[in-house]
């Protein structure tokens, strides 16, 4: 009998050394689950944070090209600020008259009418990403005659080129002079144009 209680021993520490093994190798294989499951979770993140990081990259190069293409424009809108300024202060309203006097002579443009407002503060809707830079501006309204549309698109583009203010055109109103028949005389206009 003694064999047989030995055996019964030798057999009970096999079988708790099994059960310990098994408890054990349940206790990795949960570990090694849980563990996966974090690094899945931890790439789900990395791959949302590389995500972000493409749309983050490709909104600032579209931001650097605005910047780019509105650079100058910029530059003069921060220098003027800096001064407190308005795009045409003072010392700019004669300059840009006299710009405005030469391109009608260069174009061969009609007798221009012209009034500018006092330079005032303003919050323009486009530059509202800059709340603290303070713009002044002035309003421009111009009345002249013109013999056919493309006289607008001339002055307009040849006082857009000059960098020395930005202008903004909000609105132009064409109207005929006259019914009937479209004259060719370059000495009579055949249109009347308001722009401010």
């Amino acid at each position: 009998m003694p064999i047989l209680k030995q055996g019964q021993l030798n057999l009970s520490i096999n079988l708790a050394f099994l059960g310990l093994i098994f408890i054990v190798l349940i206790f990795l294989l949960g570990w090694m689950n849980h563990y996966r499951q974090q690094q899945a979770h931890a790439l789900a993140i990395q791959k949302s944070n590389l995500e972000l990081a493409k749309q983050t990259l490709k909104k600032v190069k579209n931001e650097l090209a605005v910047l780019a293409e509105y650079g100058p424009h910029y530059a003069i809108l921060l220098d003027q600020a800096k001064r407190h300024e308005g795009l045409l202060n003072t010392t700019n309203n004669q300059a840009w008259i006299s710009q405005l006097q030469a391109q009608q002579k260069n174009l061969q443009l009609f007798n221009i009418a012209y009034s500018m407002d006092l330079t005032q503060p303003s919050k323009p809707s486009f530059m509202s990403a800059y709340a603290n830079l303070p713009v002044r501006l002035s309003a421009i309204s111009l009345d002249f005659d013109m013999l056919h549309e493309e006289d607008l698109l001339l002055l307009t583009d040849a006082l857009a080129a000059d960098q020395s203010a930005v202008i903004l055109w909000r609105d132009c109103e064409i109207t005929r002079l006259h019914p009937g028949p479209w004259s060719s005389n370059q000495l009579m206009a055949n249109l009347h144009s308001k722009c401010r």
